[in-house]
């Protein structure tokens, strides 16, 4: 519904987009989530500007779901740029 009424690249798009992929990592394997968050970071940095605190969030719940995976090389550099986002 929020696709179609504000557009699919409105920041609340990519916030629905980061809640539907935190259910599909907590009910099914993370392949359903991680497009999911890599969409609403895309989103989130083509708005907001990437070096953004809502992007240094969608940065950080990316990186939170790596570690779910035990992807820690892939977790580490995202949790780094959301910190230097953040600094």
């Amino acid at each position: 519904i929020r696709s179609e009424v504000l557009g699919d690249k409105h920041p609340d798009y990519a916030t629905s987009l980061n809640d539907l992929a935190t259910l599909c990592s907590k009910m099914d394997p993370f392949e359903k989530a991680e497009p999911l968050k890599l969409k609403a970071k895309a989103i989130d940095e083509a708005v907001r500007g990437e070096k953004q605190l809502d992007s240094a969030t969608a940065l950080n719940k990316l990186a939170g779901m790596y570690e779910q995976m035990g992807s820690f090389e892939k977790a580490e550099p995202l949790h780094l740029e959301a910190k230097e986002i953040r600094a």
